[in-house]
């Protein structure tokens, strides 16, 4: 199936009219939040890619960090990648698809997945804190389940 065939598929799947292809990206908006879908033609496959946002600047460091750690063993992206952009400095979540291994079906599940581990960056961000509050957090975390296994979404 072509990228185009594909996204058209997974727009009547979705009900989504009037999905714009323009030079191998399309953008759907889920929950408030856009998620583009590229196509990489030179690896012929599809990436999912997603802003998870901006690092307060006293954070920056700290969160680059936390993401590295999160991308190891994808312990904390489900399949997907956590990345910063050099010229804007903002954080992105990307997923890539070989073309010929998906369909309507398994792109939509893969979209959901994605989506829903974008939106829990989007939320460690928005709820990220300075140094003095990480210790109240650490103990937290350490009782909340989430994607580590130790217990807490992130280790901080």
């Amino acid at each position: 199936m072509t990228y185009e065939q594909l996204t058209e598929a997974l727009a009547a799947k979705l009900g989504i009219e009037g999905l714009v292809q323009e030079d191998g990206i399309c953008s759907i908006e889920i929950d408030g939040m856009i998620v583009s879908l590229v196509h990489v033609e030179d690896a012929d496959s599809l990436v999912l890619h997603g802003i998870v946002g901006d690092p307060p600047p006293e954070a920056e460091g700290r969160f680059g960090a936390m993401l590295l750690q999160a991308n190891n063993l994808f312990r904390g992206t489900l399949g997907a990648t956590l990345s910063q952009d050099p010229d804007s400095k903002a954080y992105a979540l990307q997923r890539q698809y070989p073309l010929a291994m998906l369909d309507a079906d398994s792109l939509a599940a893969g979209l959901e997945t994605f989506t829903n581990t974008l939106e829990r960056w989007r939320e460690v961000l928005a709820d990220f804190r300075p140094v003095e509050a990480q210790a109240s957090l650490a103990a937290e975390s350490a009782e909340t389940p989430g994607f580590f296994g130790n217990g807490g979404f992130i280790s901080v």
